[in-house]
């Protein structure tokens, strides 16, 4: 069983803060919890309330049962005596201590799996290092810090999984840890805090310099770190211990190249992108892609794909975009466009595409996952131009799993899930299970082992070393999800395609 109890009645309205983040702060909050509270005097004190005393039923071991007692004791009672505790051998509870959620487990002796050194052990620790910002809450103006939020949602969705985890017989002690969304709130809790130093495994904290200081940590603690959120593929180092399930940018290029692939011959393919280093830059994972590609299918082929840099005019320009020679009298064509920091040169490329088309090209169009978020765009284009694009966060709302956990939530918060609640249950109920099944070292055993969630599915790999002098067995740099979602954009909404 897991170390979650939640015994709490239902919640209504918007209470979703108070259910999550009153526990914590309560916790962290300081020692006026704990003053002694001031005697008064009690009306009823002389008024006899309770039958008197009959005794209490003792075992006789003379006649081997059990036998009433009503004569009173005469043995000295114990007294009971008060002795202050050294605040510095248990120090008070404070905003920087870990809030738990467990039960008292007694874990057994560890089972050593000796094909991976695994540890298999009957409990688990468990460590959740999020930006909860206790620190920061105005208790007198009922308000929660806006970085919070993001914290709030994420460990509402995993408190839901640590409940279905415990209904699986799985036993872990959690414990949660508030980041204060600072390296210096990281930097304590590495120094400072045994549930950190002793877990098996992290999964947080979200901002991309405390992972980078966290991966160190759990390094040295061979702890297994899972972050999230980060999509940084240049965070770790020779961090076996460490997993991203978040993909990279080089895994969203790889994915749209074998989605365009699909469909298209590579001669009828190109890239686009400005004339920035940034995105000139991103066209080399799509190359470094197709080229392996070619190698494992022993091609003769080594002509590169296509590549279209439009002059860069500078983000408040009116974009004067030439698309002829793009298109070059081609009537098939898959332009794959790994940009996305201006809309509106992205609204002016696909319009000037769209003019080409001339309603008998027939051109599908490949983004990146933050078109979605665009709003001044006509959808008109997206649908002519048959938008794909990838993304690591899908949510299919006629699914039953996904309608089951949105009636758990609102039942249990009085509000509906956000992204970030859909990450925290998926993430926390994957990589525990993981845990509970193959032990301290159960990241070598997960490409065996993919599974589905609500918002993505879990396939993850190991990063090697680039330029490994051992080709054969290359030591391995991290752990990644390299799945994605694949979406089209049809009938004017985002469908999945994979």
């Amino acid at each position: 069983m897991t170390s979650v109890q939640n015994r709490r009645p239902r919640l209504s309205g918007n209470s979703l803060w108070g259910a999550i983040l009153l526990p914590l702060l309560l916790l962290f909050a300081s020692c006026e919890l704990f003053t002694k509270v001031q005697p008064t005097k009690d009306p009823n004190r002389d008024r006899e309330v309770l039958d008197p005393i009959h005794g209490r039923r003792v075992f006789d071991p003379e006649s081997g049962t059990y036998v009433v007692v009503t004569t009173a004791p005469t043995q000295k009672m114990d007294t009971l005596e008060w002795r202050e505790i050294s605040m510095t051998v248990s120090p008070p509870i404070t905003s920087e201590g870990a809030f738990f959620e467990r039960d008292v487990l007694v874990p057994g002796p560890a089972v050593i799996d000796p094909y991976t050194g695994s540890q298999m052990l009957e409990a688990y620790n468990v460590v959740f290092a999020l930006p909860f910002q206790a620190d920061r809450f105005a208790a007198s103006q009922n308000q929660i810090p806006a970085n919070s939020t993001w914290a709030l949602n994420f460990y509402a969705g995993a408190k839901i999984a640590l409940d279905e985890l415990k209904a699986e017989g799985a036993q872990f002690r959690v414990s949660v840890l508030d980041t204060k969304a600072t390296e210096a709130g990281m930097t304590d809790i590495i120094r400072r805090s045994a549930d950190f130093s002793s877990a098996h495994l992290i999964i947080g904290p979200y901002r991309r310099e405390n992972v980078r200081l966290t991966i160190e940590a759990a390094k040295k603690n061979n702890t297994v770190l899972v972050s999230p959120i980060n999509a940084d593929d240049n965070l770790a180092a020779n961090s076996p211990s460490y997993i991203q399930s978040n993909p990279t940018l080089s895994t969203h290029c790889e994915a749209l190249l074998n989605e365009a692939l699909r469909t298209h011959r590579p001669d009828q393919i190109v890239l686009v992108c400005r004339g920035r280093d940034a995105e000139i830059e991103r066209l080399k994972y799509f190359q470094d892609a197709f080229r392996l590609r070619q190698l494992q299918a022993f091609s003769r082929d080594t002509m590169p794909l296509r590549e279209f840099v439009i002059v860069d005019e500078g983000d408040n320009a009116d974009f004067r975009i030439n698309v002829q020679p793009l298109i070059q009298n081609r009537d098939t064509l898959a332009i794959i466009v790994p940009s996305w920091s201006s809309e509106s040169f992205i609204n002016a490329l696909l319009q000037q595409i769209e003019v080409a088309r001339a309603g008998f090209s027939e051109f599908t169009v490949y983004g990146m996952p933050q078109w979605k978020e665009y709003e001044r765009i006509d959808y008109n284009l997206y649908q002519n131009l048959k938008l794909h694009l990838t993304s690591s966060f899908f949510v299919n709302r006629e699914q039953w799993p996904v309608q089951d956990f949105q009636r758990t939530y609102f039942s249990r918060y009085g509000a509906m899930p956000e992204q970030e609640s859909y990450i925290g249950y998926d993430v926390t109920l994957y990589y525990c299970r993981m845990l509970r099944k193959y032990g301290t070292r159960f990241p070598y055993s997960l490409r065996e082992d993919p599974a589905q969630g609500l918002h993505t599915r879990f396939e993850v790999r190991a990063v090697t070393e680039p330029g490994a002098p051992n080709r054969e067995f290359p030591p391995v740099r991290q752990f990644e999800n390299k799945y994605l979602n694949v979406l089209r954009f049809q009938d004017f909404h985002f469908v999945i395609i994979n």
